[in-house]
């Protein structure tokens, strides 16, 4: 029967541990995707919350200067 690895260790391929293996494959491709997104929203959070800011001291400067 062939053999191959995943998480770590060594699968022979029987009747079932195709599909259990092809199913952890989902699970895990599913759990990176996930994980790429939610760095990708963490970084857009990050650059949003410096416009905030930026615009946050646009304000005050301007309330600060004379007209």
């Amino acid at each position: 029967m062939p053999t191959f690895k995943g998480f770590g260790e060594y699968y022979t391929m029987g009747d079932y541990d195709g599909e259990i293996y092809r199913s952890m494959n989902d699970i895990y491709g599913e759990v990176n995707n996930m994980r790429m997104t939610i760095q990708t929203l963490n970084e857009t959070m990050k650059e949003v919350a410096m416009e905030i800011k930026a615009l946050r001291d646009d304000l005050k400067q301007q309330r600060n200067s004379p007209i």
